[in-house]
């Protein structure tokens, strides 16, 4: 007898309240976007500085002590960064704004000089004009002037994650209790697991990449430096900051890098090119395999469609907080779900799907 595998009513039903669901749910992620990014921002910096305070408390010191002389000491460290680095930092940003127009004019020229003798690429480089698209209001331009407008409540945030921070470090016991009061008790252990092996995978990934970068950052600034490039502090900074952001960010800031340095001359965009490229084979074969302890086992797909699908719904902050987002929904899927599989079962599963799909493109030929 034929198995009937079309779909019901009660499938289609389900189906639809389904998707009304998830648009619900993105719907609901963008109106409280910012109380997400708050929350999230201070659950990460908790987990990141939760052992910090555990390293003081086990040496004497009370634990509210300790968390509020880690709080100060953090914040002591981002005013003195300020104190030297914003002036310098803040004359770079000035500059490039003035001299934007000018940029994007020597870019267009050298462009067009490369293209003499190749007839499509001198007709699309003919009707391009840089100034207009680079000093055009897009979303990122708008995001920005929108957070320098809203100082008073960035302030206003800033201070409640300290006052959050400081109490979740103090007294972190309510808020896990809290969070394991969702769970079955045969379930307690396996969260339990989850918290302990997220906290650590979260540590790898932001010291790591705050290593990382650092080390890219200064390799690039003082590589700048001696090629010539404009704005070394910049560049330096956007390659730390781009670390953070695995994969997209890095490949943004030596794209950005780069149309930069042809727009001074095609001498220097030749060695900016060779520069970025010995950093990335620098980190690819030393940093990371020396810095990183174990890997975070995240599937480069995973990683872009995390970043783009978080920028999508939140803004340039969810781009920051895939990778935790991603490191979390990893973690305790494995821990209620895939952890229960026989060895290798994934693996082998994969390949039988694979070999299948094989047989029967050679049944298709056959037929």
């Amino acid at each position: 007898m034929a198995k009937n595998n079309s779909l019901s009513y009660v499938d289609l039903e389900r189906l639809v309240i389904f998707i009304i669901l998830l648009l619900l749910g993105f719907r609901f992620i963008q109106l409280t976007a910012e109380v997400i990014i708050l929350f999230a921002l201070v659950t990460l910096l908790f987990l990141l500085l939760n052992p910090v305070v555990v390293w003081l408390e086990k040496r004497g010191l009370n634990r509210t002590w300790a968390s509020i002389v880690t709080i100060v000491t953090i914040i002591l460290i981002i005013v003195l960064i300020l104190i030297f680095a914003l002036q310098p930092i803040t004359n770079q940003i000035n500059l490039l704004i003035e001299e934007v127009p000018d940029i994007a004019d020597e870019l267009l020229g050298n462009i067009q000089r490369i293209s003499k003798g190749f007839p499509i690429l001198e007709n699309i480089t003919s009707k391009l004009d840089l100034t207009k698209i680079i000093t055009a209001p897009t979303p990122l331009f708008r995001r920005i002037s929108a957070i320098s407008q809203n100082l008073i409540g960035s302030i206003f945030f800033a201070i409640l994650s300290i006052f959050l921070i400081v109490f979740m470090l103090s007294n972190p016991k309510p808020v896990i209790t809290g969070f394991l009061q969702f769970f079955p008790k045969d379930k307690i252990n396996r969260v339990r697991e989850g918290i302990i092996l997220l906290s650590s995978n979260l540590a790898t990934w932001f010291y790591s990449a705050l290593l990382i970068g650092t080390i890219n950052g200064v390799i690039v600034g003082i590589g700048f430096v001696f090629i010539g490039v404009q704005f070394p502090l910049l560049f330096a900074i956007l390659y730390i900051l781009a670390e953070f952001v695995p994969l997209v960010g890095p490949l943004a800031v030596a794209l950005m890098a780069v149309l930069f340095a042809l727009s001074q001359s095609f001498v220097t965009f030749i060695l900016v090119l060779i520069l970025l490229a010995v950093v990335q084979i620098l980190e690819a074969t030393l940093w990371s395999p020396l810095i990183l302890a174990h890997r975070l086992n995240l599937h480069p797909l995973s990683i872009v469609f995390a970043i783009l699908t978080a920028e999508v719904l939140i803004g340039i902050s969810g781009a920051i907080l895939a990778i935790p987002a991603l490191l979390t929904i990893k973690i305790f899927y494995y821990e209620f779900y895939t952890r229960d599989f026989p060895t290798h079962f994934l693996s082998i599963e994969a390949e039988e799907v694979m070999e299948m799909q094989i047989k029967h493109g050679h049944r298709k030929k056959g037929f």
